[in-house]
């Protein structure tokens, strides 16, 4: 599942996390760009990376998932409030198995 020692003992020890073989540890990644040279509109893609892959295969584009895309006229105020929905589709997800 994962290839760092470290993690595993905090994660799967200390935490308890990751004891079902259905656990799924995603990394989120977030960086807004600016698609115009005026600089007006923000774009904010929402990656996630599944990091039960092994490290060759994750981040390869068929693997890489675009969760969601926060567009506005100026940067978002409250990330929280973006991610919440992705966070709600995640425990559905989690839920549903």
């Amino acid at each position: 599942m994962f290839n760092n020692e470290l993690f595993q003992h905090f994660h799967l020890r200390e935490l308890g996390l990751f004891k079902s073989y259905y656990d799924i540890a995603l990394h989120l990644s977030l960086d807004g760009i600016q698609l115009t040279k005026l600089h007006t509109f923000d774009t904010t893609p929402v990656i996630l990376c599944n990091l039960n892959l092994l490290p060759e295969e994750r981040y390869k584009s068929e693997n890489i998932l675009m969760s969601l895309i926060i567009l506005g006229l100026k940067k978002y105020q409250n990330l929280n409030s973006f991610l919440q929905l992705l966070v709600d589709k995640l425990l559905q997800l989690e839920y549903s198995v």
